[in-house]
C-alpha cells in the first residue's frame, strides 16, 4: 500500500513537472513570436548591424549620396561615408554622383520607416545630425552604398564604431572595381608620381621617410610631394611607438589631398587609414 502511494506520488510529481515544462515552452514560444517583429531585423549580425536603435523616422528628401532630410526638417549626414559630390556653385558633378543619389533615394523611398543610430558626436559643424541609417530589414544604408562602389569610407573620430565593417564593404567593391573604383583616377598610384597641383580624393603608396612630432600633432613625410598629417586631437588613437616604426616602411593611404603652406597633405584621423604594405 505504501509502495503504491509512493508510485502514485511519483507519477503525480512527474505529471506536474510535465505540465510546468509544457507551459514554460509555450510561454517562451509566445514571447518569441511577440518580440520577433520588433527585434528580428536587428538581432542577427547583418553586416554593419545596429547595436541599438535611437529612433525611427521618415525621409522627406535625398540631397545626394550621403545627406538626407527627415520629415521633421532635420538634415542628416550619414556617418562613415563620403559620396561623390553633385554639381553645385559652378563646380561640375563628380563621377557617379548621380548614381549614388539615385541608389540612396531608391533604398529609402522603398521603406517608409528608417531607423537611426547615433554615435558619440551627434552634430557636425554645419548643425547636421550625424547618424547611421538602417532599413526595416536590418541592412545598414552606408554599407549598401559602399558595397555598390558609390561612396568611400570617411573616418572622422570619435564616430568610428563601425569603421572596420564599412572599410570591409569598401574593400569588396574596390576589389571588384565597382562604381568609382572602375575609374582610372581612383587606382592605386605611387606617391612619387603625384602632381604638385593634385587635389581631391586619391589612393597612394610609398615609403615613409621621417616623422616629426609637434605640439599640434605629427607629420609623416613620404618619398614624394606629400605629407601625412595627424592632428593633436587624433594622436590619441595612435600608438606612438608603432607610429615611429612606420619610418622606412612602404605604406598605402587614401584620402583627400589638400594644400597647406604650399605643401600637399592628407589628413590621417585613424590608424586604419594608413596600412603597411
Amino acid at each position: 500500500m505504501v509502495s503504491n502511494n509512493i508510485r502514485h506520488l511519483g507519477s503525480t510529481t512527474l505529471n506536474l513537472e510535465g505540465v510546468f515544462y509544457r507551459r514554460l515552452f509555450f510561454a517562451c514560444k509566445l514571447l518569441l513570436f511577440t518580440l520577433l517583429p520588433l527585434s528580428s531585423a536587428f538581432s542577427v549580425e547583418l553586416g554593419c548591424s545596429a547595436s541599438k536603435i535611437n529612433e525611427w523616422s521618415k525621409i522627406s528628401y535625398v540631397y545626394d549620396g550621403d545627406t538626407v532630410k527627415l520629415h521633421d526638417g532635420r538634415v542628416v549626414r550619414l556617418i562613415g561615408i563620403d559620396a561623390p559630390e553633385r554639381a553645385k556653385r559652378g563646380q561640375i558633378a563628380e563621377p557617379f554622383s548621380r548614381q549614388a543619389t539615385t541608389r540612396l533615394r531608391a533604398l529609402l523611398t522603398k521603406n517608409n520607416n528608417i531607423a537611426l543610430q547615433y554615435e558619440t558626436e551627434r552634430f557636425d559643424k554645419y548643425g547636421r545630425t550625424l547618424a547611421h541609417l538602417y532599413l526595416p530589414d536590418g541592412r545598414n544604408v552606408e554599407e549598401q552604398l559602399l558595397r555598390a562602389g558609390l561612396a568611400t569610407t570617411l573616418v572622422f573620430p570619435p564616430n568610428v564604431d563601425k569603421i572596420e565593417c564599412l572599410m570591409n564593404a569598401e574593400n569588396r567593391a574596390r576589389n571588384l572595381q565597382k562604381g568609382i573604383w572602375s575609374l582610372k583616377e581612383n587606382q592605386l598610384k605611387y606617391v612619387g608620381n603625384l602632381k604638385r597641383d593634385a587635389m581631391g580624393f586619391t589612393r597612394l603608396y610609398g615609403q615613409i621617410l621621417q616623422i616629426k612630432c609637434f605640439k599640434s600633432g605629427a607629420l609623416l613625410s613620404m618619398d614624394g610631394p606629400l605629407q601625412l598629417y595627424i592632428s593633436k586631437a587624433h594622436m590619441k588613437y595612435f600608438d606612438q611607438s608603432l607610429l615611429h616604426a612606420f619610418v622606412g616602411s612602404k605604406v598605402e593611404v587614401q584620402g583627400q589631398v589638400y594644400r597647406y603652406n604650399k605643401q600637399l597633405q592628407i589628413r590621417i584621423t585613424h590608424p586604419l587609414i594608413i596600412k603597411r604594405m
